[in-house]
């Protein structure tokens, strides 16, 4: 009797969570064309995600309700994910040894190789075909833990140094110009400090780990700031505006060229060209809470365009988001620009003519049905001559499958998403020169 009643609770409680889920996502309301505001004023969604702000959560997570200020650790309270790895080298690549060092209430584990393979196994191995493997000789793994309580949500990120002996936590040889999403999605970076989302911690800070969620300690106060850098007859001056919370807090700024500060929103002047990393240490002795916030300033001189960096075959959302580039061109949205070579922009269409990307096109895919439970059905809605690279991804930008690469043959694929969480996923295709992205919403 006992046994009985105790799947009926559990089962009670599964489509009690199943209506909320139904009833925090509204499908209809999301429109990943909507141009938000990049305004950092973070909302907890009812589905447990921090946007931006509302119109991020409203608009890109189709979240029916959230509350102001960044969502709390619930989801992994109970777990933590870890992982270490030993790798071997052989005569078809690099093998590598997962030791999987999670800890507490997770029942289920997935590892994620960023290249469209996945694995459920406890510990797997792992081989990285030598014709596959990046000139860097570095590639990224996650590992994410979770039960089907709900009571547990980690993910770890982890670059492998395949032919390196470095395990550093920063890495300058990571960061690149890539573009970021705008989406706030936490991550806690090996070096104690938290960044929006884990592509702009390892692009633009080099960091070669880190957890989902809010570092410890930072929930009492935060360190941040933004800078304006002008270039003058004797070098480049920064203004910087801190941004920290709360405020009226004491704070310690390193230039990153041997000086130091104590002012609240101080101006820096820099007479040698180069790197610099800056941080922000601010103090609340109220709360005795102390955090701490770095980002690279790089004040030397830049070319508007730089040839090097040009793709011609672009893989980039279609998300309508302008951005005015450096050369008063506009694009269609960040990616558009860097495969452009721009190194600098603002947001918004220039107020020249400008041209854009991908404006006005029909979509590639038919997705059905959609939303989906598990799941969904992807068909050709027109026939192309050019093979057909298909991929999905999370609203923070990160490849969760890749469905179909340079295919010809087919018109029909299906992604199954047992192993995803439900929320909003985007569907990216290229065929040729078109390329373009469809929502996804998985409710379980």
């Amino acid at each position: 009797m006992r046994t009985f009643t105790l799947l009926s609770i559990l089962f009670t409680l599964s489509l009690f969570n199943n209506n909320l889920s139904a009833q925090c996502i509204d499908a209809a309301q999301i429109d990943s064309t909507m141009a938000c505001l990049t305004i950092n004023d973070p909302v907890c969604g009812c589905d447990g995600v921090t946007y931006s702000n509302g119109c991020f959560a409203e608009n890109y997570g189709g979240v029916t309700s959230y509350t102001q200020g960044a969502c709390g650790g619930s989801l992994n309270d109970c777990c933590q994910a870890m992982f270490d790895y030993e790798v071997i080298i052989g005569i078809a690549g690099y093998t590598v040894i997962f030791d999987n060092l999670s800890s507490g209430c997770y029942t289920d584990q997935v590892w994620d190789f960023r290249n469209g393979d996945t694995s459920q196994a406890f510990e797997p191995n792992y081989t990285f075909f030598a014709t596959d493997i990046p000139a860097t000789g570095r590639v990224e793994v996650c590992l994410s833990v979770s039960n089907s309580l709900g009571t547990c949500n980690e993910q770890v990120c982890m670059f492998i140094y395949l032919n390196e002996g470095t395990t550093s936590c920063v890495d300058s040889n990571v960061i690149s110009s890539r573009p970021c999403p705008l989406p706030v999605i936490p991550v806690c970076g090996c070096d104690g400090n938290q960044y929006d989302n884990g592509c702009i911690a390892s692009t633009i800070y080099g960091i070669a780990a880190w957890h989902n969620g809010p570092c410890p300690g930072n929930a009492s106060c935060t360190a941040y700031y933004s800078f304006d850098l002008v270039e003058t007859l004797i070098g480049f001056n920064a203004d910087f505006t801190n941004l920290s919370a709360p405020s009226g807090m004491t704070y310690l700024w390193d230039f990153g060229d041997g000086n130091t500060g104590n002012l609240e929103s101080p101006t820096h002047q820099y007479n040698v060209p180069g790197d610099y990393t800056v941080c922000l240490t601010a103090t609340d002795t109220i709360n005795a809470c102390t955090s701490t916030f770095c980002r690279v300033l790089q004040a030397k001189r830049y070319t508007c365009v730089d040839s090097s960096q040009i793709d011609t075959m672009p893989i980039c959302p279609g998300v309508v988001y302008p951005v005015c580039g450096c050369n008063d061109v506009t694009y269609d949205n960040t990616c558009f620009a860097a495969a452009a070579g721009v190194q600098t922009w603002t947001l918004g269409a220039c107020t020249g003519t400008g041209v854009s990307g991908v404006v006005g096109k029909s979509s590639l895919l038919r997705a059905y049905p959609n939303p989906f439970s598990n799941k969904v059905n992807i068909t050709l809605q027109h026939k192309t001559t050019e093979p057909v690279t298909i991929w999905v991804t999370d609203l923070a930008g990160k490849r969760v499958a890749l469905i179909t690469q340079n295919d010809a043959q087919n018109e029909q694929f299906v992604w199954s998403a047992d192993a995803m969480p439900s929320g909003c996923y985007l569907l990216h295709y290229q065929s040729g020169n078109q390329v373009g992205v469809e929502k996804l919403l998985l409710l379980k």
